[in-house]
């Protein structure tokens, strides 16, 4: 059995106000003497292995509420239930910790080892005596400090720009402060083709001077073992034997104060309730902030609606950030995270040229108050699809040139109730294009299938207000080739009520036929 990989994706890391001190790869910090802040990892790590998602349980909404606090909850009927955007972010979020959740054993036994938190609240009299495997509370607390790395302060504060010896500067002058000094985690990357990749966190807890420096770290990939970094301070260089556990081929991390391949996580910015990058009434997003999340092997790039793009090795926007993602695996390719400023239209295309056989792809769009997304796209090797969603976040469109079988997904939050909707598209060998629209004055959702036939499609609704959540389901709805299909989704009556749909054959703009669908539920 496969278990601990490398994590936790750096998935929605912003670099805007990182702390870029002694970005210029000088020596100092080299020297000055061992360091050491009593850490170990026998007592002071987790007992097990870093994970994957398999049997266990990641954020849920009480975690989200936690971390953003009641703007998250659509409805409190019988608990917190999520709004769209939040349901689809925290998703997002717990799939990206299938690679491991590396990030938040470190976050988190460093709170332990400080007192922050105790082993106590999670069944166990040290942080080695915990037990992973039926502890659903110490699963979904890795899960939450694993997230802290997605959202600001905590992501903002990373300082990323560092040289080997400013990294050893930095932890000694935060281990000689003591118990009162800065925690930090250590990411570590690898530098291929002008980008960072395969990234790993760890918790450095000593400096042991010599010819090389050993900077130790608790390694969760190796549970109760002294592992170290070995930089070489006249070279200004580091390197680092890792795997994703003991059991599988091991390659070398290394750089020097050229490639920038070394950060540092602070965990004081990671505490206390964090900025939600989603939260927000859709009517005011024209201008918000939004956050592209690949989630497969294809290569992502964006576009806005001046033709200038962003992909993992250029940026020509003007405000768009990239942040390399904590993989599955610390060998193999992963895309970036992608942050963008408002006001343009977005094209992304999600490109198999570099990929030796199909994957399943997905990639969400979240800005303030929505989310649009398409899931389930089974992509062959040099196949480039294309999604491209609006600058007020009220409409997508997704294009196939190949059989596909997609949810095409748009969830909105406002000042009434919040709608999710899903429409799955059955696959046509020509390929087709699904485009939704959403109109919040009209109370309708457009639909429109471009095909040469007809072509059959489900719906799924959930409508969530402070009386609860109601759903609707519909599945082998049909449309024509060049029809639009309206669904009247704010006159529905609620679970187990028809919708009413509305026809526009040819999409002329005159309504042709009217029908009701009924609810499968």
């Amino acid at each position: 059995m496969r278990l601990a990989r490398c994590s936790a994706a750096l998935f929605f890391l912003t670099f805007l106000g990182c702390d870029n001190s002694g970005g210029s790869g000088g020596s100092g910090g080299g020297g000055g003497g061992s360091a050491d802040t009593g850490f170990r990892p026998m007592k002071d790590g987790f007992g097990f292995e870093n994970y994957t998602n398999m049997g266990v349980t990641n954020m849920t909404a009480d975690e989200l509420r936690r971390m953003f606090g009641d703007q998250v909850c659509g409805s409190m009927m019988g608990g917190c239930t999520l709004t769209p955007p939040a349901q689809q972010w925290m998703d997002e979020a717990n799939k990206a910790m299938d690679g491991g959740h590396c990030f938040g054993f470190s976050h988190l036994a460093l709170q332990l080892y400080r007192g922050t938190l105790r082993p106590a609240d999670f069944g166990g009299a040290s942080t080695s005596a915990l037990a992973k495997d039926g502890n659903d509370k110490l699963q979904r607390e890795l899960a939450y400090w694993m997230a802290t790395q997605f959202v600001k302060p905590s992501a903002e504060r990373f300082v990323t720009d560092l040289a080997p010896n400013d990294v050893l500067g930095k932890l000694r002058q935060a281990f000689s402060a003591g118990m009162g000094g800065e925690q930090y985690t250590l990411g570590i990357f690898k530098m291929e083709m002008g980008k960072r990749t395969g990234g790993h966190a760890v918790t450095p807890y000593a400096i042991a001077d010599g010819n090389p420096v050993r900077l130790m770290v608790y390694d969760n990939n190796f549970p109760n073992q002294e592992r170290s970094l070995e930089i070489d301070s006249g070279a200004n260089s580091w390197k680092y034997t890792a795997t994703i556990n003991p059991s599988e081929p091991a390659g070398l991390y290394q750089g020097d104060a050229t490639t920038k391949t070394l950060m540092l996580a602070p965990v004081s910015s990671a505490q206390g309730q964090q900025a939600c990058p989603f939260c927000g009434n859709m009517m005011m997003t024209m201008m918000s902030d939004r956050q592209v999340i690949p989630n497969g092997a294809a290569r992502v790039s964006v576009t806005d609606d001046q033709g200038r793009m962003v992909s993992d090795t250029a940026n020509q926007i003007p405000g768009a950030e990239t942040a390399p993602m904590m993989s599955a695996d610390l060998f193999s390719h992963h895309e970036p995270l992608f942050r963008l400023p408002g006001g343009s239209d977005l094209t992304i295309a999600i490109d198999g040229s570099d990929m030796q056989a199909s994957t399943q792809e997905s990639v969400s769009v979240l800005g303030q108050g929505y989310t649009l997304a398409v899931e389930g796209v089974t992509l062959a090797p040099g196949q480039t699809d294309t999604l491209r969603v609006t600058k007020a976040g009220d409409q997508i469109r997704y294009r196939t040139s190949s059989m596909e079988t997609p949810v095409v997904v748009l969830g909105v939050q406002s000042a009434g109730p919040d709608y999710a909707f899903g429409i799955r598209v059955s696959g046509d060998a020509d390929g087709q294009e699904a485009v939704l629209r959403i109109d919040l004055q009209s109370g309708q959702l457009a639909v429109e299938i471009k095909d040469n036939a007809n072509t059959t499609y489900g719906i799924t609704i959930r409508r969530i207000d402070d009386g609860g959540v109601s759903e609707f389901t519909h599945a082998g709805a049909t449309v024509g080739g060049n029809d639009t299909v309206y669904l009247d989704y704010a006159a529905w009556g609620g679970q187990g009520q028809p919708l009413t749909i509305e026809v526009d054959q040819g999409s002329d703009g005159t309504i042709d036929q009217t029908l009701l669908l009924s609810d499968d539920n």
